[in-house]
C-alpha cells in the first residue's frame, strides 16, 4: 500500500533537468503532478499522513531524542524553504529499519533509517537524501498513489472532511485485500524525474554541495565509482546504477552562487558526534508514556534475565556478564557492578587485550567500543552490507570485523 521510494531513483536525467533554469533562482514549478491526478487538498492529505503514520509507527520505533531531533528539523527546514509552495507541513523522523533507506508518506513525513544516517559520511550527503525525499513529498507522489487507487478500488472522486477522509481509507484498506490493481507507468517517469528535479535544487539552494548526491549513492550502490562510458551505453554493459552516477555527476555545479544560501557548513565533528549518537540511542532511555495507569511501583532490585556469557579480563579483576539486556562490568575483587552497557540484542561482547575497553557487536550489525576508565562509549559504528549477512566476527582488539555471506 506504501509505496516507499528508494534513494536517488530515476537520477539519470537530472543533468538535463538542472540545466533548465541555470540563470533562475526560483523553485521549479510542479507541472507533471499539479492537481489532475490528485484527490488530496493539502489539508485532507495531512490527515491521511496522520493515519499511516500511526499505523507506521507501530511497525518502526522512533528515536525520540529532542536534541538529535533538532539536528534533522533544522537541517529539513534549510531545503524546504526553497522548495515550491505545497500546502503541507513537513516532517522528519528517524527510525530503526532494517536497512539504510529513506522515504516519505503522504503528508509530508520524511523517514530517515538509523542505518542511512550510519552510513552518510557528512552533513552533506544526508542533505541530499532529505533533499530527494521532499522532492517526492513536495508532487504529491504518495498521494497521487492513493487517489488512483481509491479511483480504481472505491471509484471516490472526492473527498470530503476529516471522517470522509479517514473511513474511505479504511475502506480502501479492507477492499485492497481482495481486489488488486496495477500501478501505471514506472519509477522514471515524468513524475518521478520532476521530483528528483525539485528535491536537488533545493538541496543545492539550501547551499550543499551537489557532489554529495554522487558520492552517497556511489557508496551505497557499491559502484565504486564506475560511472560507465558512451561505448558501454552503446552496447548495453553499464549497469544502471553506473549510468546515474554519471549523471549525477554532471549535473553537479549547474546552479549559479548567487542562487545558493551562504551556509556555513556544520563542522565535520559535529556531524559526527550526531551521527555517533543516533547509532548509540536506546529505546529504554525515552519516556515512558503509559495511557490509563493507575498504580505503579518500582522494584528495587531490578529483575533481569539469565546471563548468557561471563568472561574474565587477562589479569583477572573485572568480569563481564552478558545477558539479554545489556553488558556489565563487575569488580571481581570488589564483588560490585563497576558500570552497565545498556545495550540489547548483543552477540559477543569481549575485553579488549589491554584490557581498557570492552567491544561488543549486535546481530544487526552495530559495533561499540567501551572505555572502562572513563565507563562510556567512545566509539560506534553500524555495518551496512546489502546482501545477508551469514556470519559476523569481531578481532579480539575490536580493530577488523570479518563478514561472510552466502557466497
Amino acid at each position: 500500500m506504501l509505496k516507499l521510494s528508494f534513494l536517488f531513483v530515476a537520477l539519470i536525467i537530472l543533468a538535463l533537468a538542472l540545466t533548465a533554469y541555470p540563470q533562475q533562482c526560483s523553485p521549479p514549478a510542479i507541472v507533471v503532478n499539479n492537481e489532475k491526478d490528485n484527490l488530496f487538498t493539502p489539508e485532507q492529505e495531512m490527515i491521511l499522513g496522520e493515519i499511516t503514520l500511526a499505523s507506521f509507527a507501530r511497525e518502526f520505533p522512533q528515536v525520540l531524542d529532542p536534541v538529535l531531533q533538532k539536528y534533522v528539523d533544522e537541517l529539513g527546514a534549510r531545503i524546504v524553504k526553497h522548495l515550491p509552495e505545497t500546502g503541507l507541513r513537513f516532517t522528519f523522523h528517524i527510525i530503526d529499519y532494517p536497512q539504510a533507506n529513506a522515504f516519505n508518506i503522504p503528508g509530508g513525513h520524511v523517514f530517515l533509517s538509523r542505518k542511512l544516517i550510519a552510513l552518510s559520511a557528512n552533513e552533506d550527503e544526508l542533505a541530499s537524501v532529505i533533499g530527494h525525499e521532499l522532492g517526492h513529498a513536495t508532487v504529491h507522489h504518495s498521494a497521487k498513489d492513493i487517489s488512483y487507487r481509491m479511483r480504481k478500488i472505491l471509484n471516490v472522486t472526492a473527498l470530503g472532511d476529516r471522517k470522509d477522509v479517514i473511513d474511505k481509507y479504511n475502506l480502501l484498506i479492507e477492499n485492497a485485500r481482495t481486489k488488486r490493481i496495477t500501478m501505471p507507468g514506472g519509477h522514471e517517469d515524468g513524475q518521478q524525474l520532476e521530483a528528483d528535479r525539485i528535491g536537488l535544487y533545493a538541496m543545492v539552494a539550501a547551499g550543499y554541495d551537489p557532489a554529495a548526491s554522487f558520492t552517497f549513492f556511489d557508496r551505497l550502490t557499491e559502484s565504486d565509482g564506475k560511472t560507465g562510458g558512451w561505448f558501454g551505453n552503446l552496447f548495453g554493459t553499464p549497469k544502471p546504477a553506473q549510468r546515474r552516477l554519471r549523471e549525477i555527476q554532471d549535473a553537479t555545479g549547474k546552479l549559479p552562487p548567487e542562487c545558493r544560501d551562504g551556509r556555513k557548513a556544520a563542522m565535520q565533528e559535529d556531524y559526527l558526534q550526531f551521527q555517533a549518537a543516533v547509532v548509540l540511542y536506546r529505546h529504554g532511555n525515552r519516556k515512558e508514556v503509559l495511557p490509563g495507569l493507575l498504580w505503579k511501583r518500582e522494584l528495587k532490585n531490578k529483575v533481569r534475565s539469565e546471563i548468557d556469557h561471563l568472561e574474565f579480563s587477562r589479569d583477572g579483576t573485572l568480569l563481564l556478564a552478558q545477558d539479554d539486556f545489556g553488558v556489565s562490568v563487575i569488580d571481581h575483587k570488589a564483588k560490585r557492578t563497576l558500570f552497565q552497557m545498556p545495550v540489547e540484542d548483543v552477540k559477543e561482547a569481549s575485553f579488549t587485550p589491554d584490557g581498557k575497553y570492552v567491544v561488543l557487536t549486535t546481530d544487526n550489525l552495530r559495533f561499540e567500543r567501551w572505555d572502562i576508565a572513563a565507563r562510556k562509549p567512545v566509539e560506534a559504528r553500524e555495518v551496512i552490507v546489502r546482501d545477508s549477512c551469514l556470519e559476523h566476527k569481531l578481532s579480539p582488539d575490536g580493530k577488523l570485523y570479518c563478514l561472510c555471506d552466502a557466497w
